[in-house]
């Protein structure tokens, strides 16, 4: 198997606590450093869409990490997007194109069917080995991820264990 970089990923409590926000600024930090970085979320919920140059929709929180990333958008970062309708219905938007309005219960039984799990994972491990196999960076991705989580994953922990005793 070829070596992949390390991948980040941002988790939070719930629904507006900040995650695409700090995806976006992790994006440019990373690309200031002069990393490849991309922006990656299988399914997203959002009443409103940013286009791709080829006419596709992605979620706009996508689109923003991915100027802040400094690269073109492209549907493969969101290969699902789940745009609200009345009566508990979500306009399904799959690959960037409109494909059907299903009720949560429609949509959770055919999710199967509209999302090609082996593409969207290949896809983005070919992101991470272009990231990892860049001759200039490869190396210094390790060591600089390695740094940054010694330093602030013991500190983001700290922080999660103030903030939600149960920890």
């Amino acid at each position: 198997m070829t070596d992949l970089a390390p991948c980040l990923m941002v988790q939070g409590t719930g629904s507006g606590v900040g995650k695409s926000v700090l995806t976006a600024a992790l994006c440019r930090l990373f690309a200031r450093a002069g990393y490849r970085v991309a922006p990656f979320k299988s399914q997203n919920m959002a009443l409103n869409a940013a286009v791709t140059p080829d006419g596709g929709e992605i979620g706009r929180a996508q689109a923003a990490q991915a100027e802040a990333a400094g690269i073109e958008t492209s549907v493969d970062m969101n290969p699902i997007l789940l745009k609200p309708e009345a009566n508990h219905r979500s306009q399904v938007v799959v690959l960037g194109k409109a494909s059907e309005t299903l009720g949560a219960r429609e949509y959770y039984k055919r999710k199967a069917d509209l999302d090609d799990y082996e593409r969207n994972l290949a896809y983005t491990l070919e992101l991470y080995r272009l990231l990892a196999e860049d001759g200039e960076h490869g190396a210094a991705n390790k060591q600089v991820m390695s740094q940054w989580l010694a330093h602030w994953v013991p500190y983001s922990v700290t922080a999660a264990r103030q903030l939600q005793p149960c920890l």
